[in-house]
């Protein structure tokens, strides 16, 4: 049911995936880590970055917070799409890639 819905809002979640698609490499290389961290973790099977992307986003609103640290540029534009989690704070300038936050604060 939830994949279902993946694809039903893929409409919503363009945004996301096209700006995936233009950041530079070395920032893609850290975004590609936390896919292959969070799809081990969470046991999600996804062989699909762009589906996982968007299944990451609308399920998990930490990794949704991760990512838009990562996409300074843009993540107040992303963040009407899609609100950021309010409670949780990441501060230091640089994160690696592979980062995994669950329950920030909550």
């Amino acid at each position: 049911m939830k994949k279902l819905l993946v694809i039903l809002l893929f409409p919503l979640m363009l945004m996301h995936v096209v700006c995936y698609m233009f950041i530079n490499s070395e920032l893609r290389e850290r975004v590609d880590e936390d896919l292959r961290r969070w799809n081990l973790v969470m046991h999600l099977g996804f062989t699909n970055k762009y589906f996982q992307l968007c299944y990451l986003h609308l399920y998990y609103p930490e990794y949704r917070f991760l990512y838009y640290q990562r996409i300074v540029k843009v993540k107040y534009i992303l963040n009407f799409i899609l609100r950021r989690h309010k409670f949780l704070y990441i501060e230091t300038k640089t994160i690696g890639g592979g980062l995994i936050i669950l329950h920030g604060f909550l």
